[in-house]
């Protein structure tokens, strides 16, 4: 079943504020359907994560989009929202009532820093 396909208004407006280009990030399509089963546990757990919601939705269509294109996902974030992201991780990685594997956390967070403090690659 394809997910709906729908731009992230929310992203859009942002990368429009900050006029930075969007980050690429260059996933897998393993370590992609890691991370989207690991976003699916963390937003089904709390409500409150807009950034995350906002991250598992854009990777949704970068799979779907990859799976179509037979190609390696391609995950675009606004600078900002890769910042945010990673700290909630971080949060979540420490936290008492950590959710999801570790490893997957910590390839997430490595990831998303590298690009808060490089760019693209």
């Amino acid at each position: 079943m394809t997910p709906e396909y729908r731009t992230d208004r929310d992203q859009t407006a942002r990368l429009a504020e900050s006029r930075l280009p969007a980050r690429s990030i260059y996933l897998t399509r393993d370590q992609a359907v890691r991370w989207l089963e690991q976003l699916n546990r963390l937003t089904a757990s709390d409500r409150t994560a807009a950034d995350l919601r906002e991250m598992r939705n854009s990777l949704e269509e970068a799979c779907w989009l990859a799976r179509w294109k037979r190609e390696e996902v391609i995950l675009e974030m606004c600078p900002s929202t890769l910042a945010s992201v990673a700290q909630r991780l971080m949060q979540i990685t420490h936290g008492e009532s950590r959710i999801g594997d570790l490893h997957v956390l910590e390839d997430m967070i490595e990831a998303l820093s590298w690009f808060d403090h490089h760019g693209d690659r």
